[in-house]
């Protein structure tokens, strides 16, 4: 299994068995799978866009307020669920990186 195959499969895994991720955690995790975060128009608000990843436009999480907070829950499970149906194309887009 590459080290590509286990980041993102090991992503999935945390999220899964996590109830619950701080923000800035969350950011890095999706920074390392190649994935851009910026922020949206209202405070605590996040929009995830990737620039090569075929068949995705954005999404978006919330944060709730406050230094690092907790990402609310409905918000983890998205974000899992988009990592499963995008996992291929993750893992495609890191190998074409190295």
């Amino acid at each position: 299994m590459s080290q590509t195959t286990r980041d993102v499969r090991g992503a999935i895994d945390h999220l899964a068995t996590r109830g619950s991720i701080r923000c800035k955690d969350m950011i890095r995790l999706l920074e390392g799978l190649g994935f851009a975060v910026r922020d949206g128009k209202k405070t605590g608000h996040k929009v995830i866009t990737h620039p090569t990843l075929v068949n995705f436009t954005s999404a978006s999480i919330t944060c709730g307020h406050g230094q690092n907070p907790q990402v609310k829950p409905i918000y983890v499970a998205r974000i899992r669920q988009l990592l499963v149906t995008h996992a291929d194309g993750l893992e495609e887009r890191k190998e074409e990186d190295r």
